[in-house]
């Protein structure tokens, strides 16, 4: 029997390898946690929509946790067959900031382009990258 499956991985990502930071990159998480399980794609996509990407920055390391729908196959004994196949992740938001009134700039869906938006931003006082509004 086929499942939908609203799964959560995350990922440690070293600030050198912060331009992964992207929707998807804890997709080789070795052990994701399942939360949920649905018949049908669609009812795993309504409950999707109650979770969110978290990316959280700790000196130089940063923890992404994202949620999915992977698609699974059991047998009639509930055991895993096969699947795997991942539908859908939870979106990734990165806010640019106004260092000085933190007013949002720019959200977009990459670290890298995050990183670009504060580059290119003339404000005077500069802006910041967070993943919060």
């Amino acid at each position: 029997m086929k499942k939908f499956e609203i799964v959560k991985t995350t990922a440690e990502i070293s600030w050198k390898e912060r331009n992964e930071i992207k929707e998807g990159c804890t997709m080789y998480d070795v052990d994701p946690e399942k939360i949920a399980s649905f018949g049908t794609k669609e009812e795993a996509e309504k409950e999707l929509k109650k979770y969110k990407t978290d990316v959280c920055a700790s000196g130089s390391l940063f923890t992404v946790e994202e949620f999915s729908i992977q698609e699974n196959e059991y047998d009639e004994d509930g055991e895993w067959i096969g699947g795997g196949d991942i539908w859908k992740f939870t979106p990734m938001e990165i806010f640019v900031v106004d260092k000085e009134t933190r007013k949002t700039i720019a959200k977009v869906k990459t670290y890298e382009e995050a990183e670009e938006a504060a580059e290119e931003y003339e404000g005077d006082a500069g802006a910041d990258i967070v993943f919060y509004e």
